[in-house]
């Protein structure tokens, strides 16, 4: 539990980031003055329900950059949860609904790295902007538990902090460009119309694999995890009209 100052300068340190980076230096401190080890802020979705995946945080790099690059999200239950909770919330609750897919490449895997127990807060905001920030110990859940029952309150009115913070930056600088081709841009409007990857090649007379390699471009690029998702998200950011 931090003291009425120590809150109002972290708060005040938050307001005055100067960019994400200032951001994530300010939240460091917030929680590992509390008595967790790492944090991770993740915006699920931006305004205007625009799904996209923003993360700051203190997570071990190399397992970050492995659920990134396997789409781990896919298959961890504290991503769904987050849109459906108004309430702090522990790892451990959630846990016990899970999978064993969630267990075999989430839990597990993240525990050795140390995110053996852990809690989320929940932020939902103006325009429809979905975020959490997760906040973890190397630790037994019991532990944690205790930690986060005294820390809860003081991590929500950090976390929503944080959350203005990054929406402000976020609007000051513009959306991040995101640069397709032209092909691009054609595949997708072709998904947005309903048609097959075979269908879109007839159409364009190139290949299946050729049109497939497109929309896997474009879907990095747009951060979706299928085509479905990179023509929605292409539409939403004005990238092209159906």
């Amino acid at each position: 539990m931090l003291a009425g100052d120590e809150l109002d300068a972290i708060v005040a340190g938050i307001d005055a980031a100067a960019d994400r980076a200032d951001v994530k230096a300010a939240l460091d401190i917030a929680v590992r003055r509390l008595g967790f080890d790492r944090f991770a802020y993740v915006q699920l979705q931006a305004p205007r329900g625009v799904r996209e995946r923003l993360y700051l945080g203190t997570y071990d790099a190399a397992w970050s950059e492995h659920y990134r690059r396997r789409d781990l999200q896919l298959h961890d239950p504290l991503w769904g949860y987050a849109f459906q909770a108004n309430r702090p919330f522990l790892w451990e609750d959630v846990k016990r609904q899970a999978d064993a897919a969630a267990d075999r490449l989430v839990f597990g895997p993240g525990a050795e790295v140390g995110l053996r127990a852990g809690a989320g807060i929940p932020i939902h905001s103006a325009g429809g902007a979905v975020a959490t920030l997760h906040v973890a110990k190397d630790c037994e859940a019991g532990a944690l538990r205790m930690l986060f029952a005294a820390a809860r309150h003081t991590l929500q009115v950090i976390a929503y902090a944080a959350h203005d913070r990054v929406l402000a930056l976020s609007a000051a600088a513009g959306e991040p460009a995101v640069r397709l081709s032209a092909r691009q841009k054609e595949v997708l409007l072709w998904v947005v119309r309903g048609k097959t990857n075979w269908e879109i090649g007839e159409l364009l007379d190139i290949a299946e694999d050729t049109v497939r390699q497109h929309l896997i471009k474009a879907s990095r690029l747009l951060g979706a995890t299928n085509r479905t998702q990179a023509a929605t998200l292409a539409v939403a950011r004005h990238l092209i009209t159906s």
